[in-house]
């Protein structure tokens, strides 16, 4: 972990050339989110049941434990491979960092910059949600603070000046985000007063096997 001065950190606007250190951010990040969706689908009550039964079931049926254990190998490889692609799945439905200023820069949204001695350390989004049926309401997203610089104060730096700037948009009545619950930092956005609005179930499918849960959380601006 790199020491870091919370006062050296600078907050500015992204620019085009940030791109590259905006990618390798977000590519060491998913990478860390993809090694927790493994551990968490190879732990869940489901896989360890699922595994267990193709166990009995084998070891009954054909009379010697190889076949069960065959049987339960399979599975837990059909379960890897189901992580995988929802893995390949939501990265290709990130793009949107791809496209920075056409899906951020517009409509009052804003895209801020984290350096620390001119090195880029993170970054946060912010949008206005043309899905949402209510008027006013502004998205905050990709929150990413690289890996050697947290739990030093950057993130609550990059989440209070993004709020700041929301509320300073006179179109923007409600700010939402939503959240991977078992990998990312929830509390810090609680503790800016966003409050939980609803659960979503959302993944790539392999026979049933790979989905993900987000959170969906919303702050009435001021």
């Amino acid at each position: 972990m790199v020491k870091v001065q919370l006062k050296d950190v600078v907050l500015r606007k992204y620019r085009f050339t940030d791109q590259t250190s905006v990618w390798r951010i977000y590519e060491k990040i998913r990478t860390e989110h993809r090694k927790t969706m493994y551990i968490n689908a190879l732990k869940s009550w489901k896989t360890q049941l699922v595994c267990m039964i193709l166990l009995t079931l084998g070891t009954a049926i054909s009379k010697t434990m190889l076949v069960g254990y065959a049987l339960g190998l399979a599975y837990l490889g059909l379960v890897i491979y189901s992580c995988y692609r929802l893995h390949v799945f939501l990265c290709s439905v990130d793009n949107d960092l791809a496209r920075i200023n056409l899906d951020y820069m517009k409509q009052g949204g804003h895209f801020l910059i984290a350096t620390y001695h001119k090195q880029i350390i993170g970054f946060v989004g912010l949008s206005s949600n043309v899905d949402s049926d209510d008027e006013g309401v502004f998205e905050l997203r990709q929150l990413c603070v690289d890996k050697e610089y947290r739990r030093q104060g950057v993130g609550e730096k990059l989440l209070y000046t993004i709020i700041e700037h929301a509320n300073s948009l006179p179109n923007c009545t409600k700010l939402e985000f939503t959240i991977e619950p078992n990998v990312s930092p929830l509390g810090i956005f609680t503790k800016f007063g966003f409050q939980h609005k609803l659960n979503i179930w959302f993944g790539y499918h392999v026979h049933g096997l790979a989905t993900m849960k987000y959170q969906r959380y919303q702050m009435k601006m001021e």
